[in-house]
C-alpha cells in the first residue's frame, strides 16, 4: 500500500471511517435500549389535489434558521476513552463518563429518532442540511410522534446525566483533542456539565412533545419561523374563535364549556393532520405548514381559556 494511489488510499480511508461510525452508531443504539419507533398518531392527510404547491425554503434568509450556517461535526471524542462518539452520545457507552453535547445537535438525534449523518456526509454540508437530513427519516418530515415513547426516551437520557448524580464532582478534563474543538468548555464542573445536559434534555422533550412548539421547531429549522407579526389570514377562523369566545362568555355550566372543547379539539386535529402532510412532503410545503402553525396557536389559545373557564370569569383569548 507503500505506492498506492493518494486517491485510492483516501477511499479507503473514508471506508474504515464510515465502518467505525456505523458501530458507533449501534453501540449508542444499545444505550438507548431500543430502535427509534417511528410510528405515532394516526394523521389522515389531506390528498396531495386539496393542498395547492408552494415554494420550497431556498429563498429565506440564513439568520432565521436554527442552526448556524457552518460545517458541523457529526462525531466527538470521548476525552477519557478515547472513544470516538456521535456527537448525540452521553454519557460515553465505553467509559459511562459524561461528554459535552454540541448544542446544535437536533432534539430529534437527541433522543435517538433519527440516526446522524455520517462523517463523510457532513464534510460540505450545513447544519441545516444535516438537520433536514435526519427529517426525511421521520414520518410526517418529523411532525409525526409517539409521544409516550419519547418520553420512555427522555426519562432514560435523564438517569445519565441527572445532576444529582454528580454532586460533589471535581472539574471534568475535555481532552486536547476536544479542548481544540470547544476551548470555552476545557474546564467545566462535571456538576455543571451534568445541569447543562439535563436542561438541554428538558428544552428539547418539551418542545417535540407539545404539537405547537413542535411545528415551531421544524419551521426554525427550515429557516422560516414564525414571528411576532405574522397573524392568521383566514376570516373564516377568526370568526369561528370569536364566536367561541362568546360561547364561553355565556357558558353557566360545564356542559356548555365542554361543547366548546369538543367541537375546538376537532379542529385541533384536522390542523395537526395538515400539518402532518405539510411536513411530510417532498419537499415539505413550508407556506401551508406556516399557516396552519399559527391557526393551531390560536386553536391551543382557546383550548387554555377553555380549560381554565369559570363561572363569571372574565374569558380571555390571547392571539
Amino acid at each position: 500500500m507503500k505506492n498506492a494511489p493518494v486517491s485510492i488510499l483516501r477511499q479507503q480511508q473514508r471506508l474504515v471511517q464510515s465502518s467505525f461510525q456505523r458501530r458507533s452508531i449501534r453501540s449508542w443504539s444499545r444505550v438507548l435500549n431500543q430502535p427509534a419507533i417511528r410510528t405515532g398518531y394516526k394523521f389522515t392527510a389531506p390528498s396531495p389535489s386539496s393542498i395547492p404547491a408552494h415554494r420550497h425554503f431556498s429563498h429565506t434568509s440564513p439568520k432565521s434558521t436554527a442552526f448556524a450556517q457552518t460545517a458541523r461535526s457529526t462525531t466527538k471524542v470521548c476525552p477519557s476513552c478515547q472513544a470516538r462518539l456521535p456527537a448525540a452520545a452521553s454519557p460515553c457507552p465505553e467509559c459511562k463518563s459524561l461528554v459535552r453535547i454540541p448544542s446544535n445537535v437536533s432534539y430529534y438525534a437527541l433522543f435517538g429518532l433519527a440516526d446522524e449523518p455520517l462523517p463523510e456526509e457532513a464534510i460540505s454540508a450545513t447544519n441545516e442540511e444535516l438537520a433536514q437530513q435526519e427529517l426525511r427519516q421521520l414520518q410526517g418530515g418529523g411532525y409525526v410522534l409517539d409521544v409516550r415513547d419519547l418520553r420512555s426516551r427522555y426519562l432514560r437520557r435523564q438517569q445519565g446525566c441527572h445532576p444529582d448524580s454528580y454532586t460533589g464532582q471535581g472539574k471534568v478534563s475535555m481532552g486536547s483533542q476536544l479542548s481544540r474543538q470547544l476551548p470555552e468548555h476545557r474546564d467545566l464542573q462535571i456538576y455543571d456539565l451534568a445541569l447543562e445536559q439535563s436542561s438541554f434534555l428538558n428544552k428539547a422533550y418539551s418542545t417535540l412533545a407539545d404539537p405547537l412548539s413542535r411545528a415551531q421547531y421544524l419551521l426554525e429549522i427550515y429557516g422560516n419561523p414564525i414571528s411576532e407579526t405574522d397573524s392568521l389570514d383566514d376570516p373564516a377562523l377568526l370568526m369561528d374563535v370569536m364566536e367561541a369566545r362568546e360561547e364561553l362568555e355565556e357558558a353557566s355550566t360545564e356542559e356548555d364549556v365542554e361543547k366548546v372543547k369538543e367541537s375546538n379539539g376537532e379542529r385541533i386535529q384536522e390542523t395537526m393532520d395538515g400539518l402532518a402532510a405539510a411536513f411530510g412532503a417532498n419537499p415539505p410545503d413550508l407556506t401551508r405548514g406556516k399557516m396552519l402553525a399559527i391557526e393551531l396557536q390560536y386553536l391551543k389559545n382557546l383550548e387554555r381559556a377553555a380549560r381554565e373557564w369559570q363561572p363569571g370569569k372574565r374569558v380571555e383569548v390571547i392571539h
